[in-house]
């Protein structure tokens, strides 16, 4: 048989590497968003200790929620805060 012009090789290459590409950045990203999703499971399930143990991240996430949320949000955040 005949081989495949450079064109057709390159073009092949460059899809291989695509997907190759994207399912490696998949993986990497999986493990960011279960981090993200750890955070918030924490937050919502144990506020007292996410504040304890990461009180910077604790205050963000609390006025966050709040001022996306204030009607549903049960301890408001402090008054110079909001």
């Amino acid at each position: 048989g005949e081989l495949p012009d450079d064109a057709t090789r390159s073009w092949v290459s460059f899809f291989c590497g695509l997907l190759i590409g994207f399912f490696m950045a998949n993986t990497l990203m999986s493990v960011v968003s279960s981090a993200v999703d750890c955070v918030l499971v924490c937050f919502a399930e144990a506020p007292m200790e996410l504040q304890t143990h990461h009180p910077e991240l604790s205050q963000r996430m609390e006025e966050a929620w709040y001022a996306t949320y204030p009607q549903e949000y049960h301890y408001a955040p402090d008054e110079t805060l909001v």
